[in-house]
């Protein structure tokens, strides 16, 4: 299941999407806007924090069946 969100002043952007089935490369994209995301709060979110976002994704088995 999928569904467009409207953005805040009523427009529309095809690029963003909401869904609730979990697919195959969505755990990396996680680790990886964690990464941009937070790279700007400097050193504190660098180094190690990629790797326990990762970890967290992977403890959590969204992945598994069922989830």
């Amino acid at each position: 299941m999928s569904r467009r969100i409207p953005p805040p002043g009523g427009t529309v952007h095809d690029t963003v999407r909401l869904r609730s089935d979990w697919r195959p490369g969505d755990g990396d994209l996680i680790v990886d806007l964690h990464r941009r995301g937070y790279a700007p709060e400097g050193a504190r979110f660098g180094g190690a924090f990629p790797d326990y976002v990762g970890e967290t994704v992977r403890e959590a088995r969204l992945d598994a069946p069922g989830h």
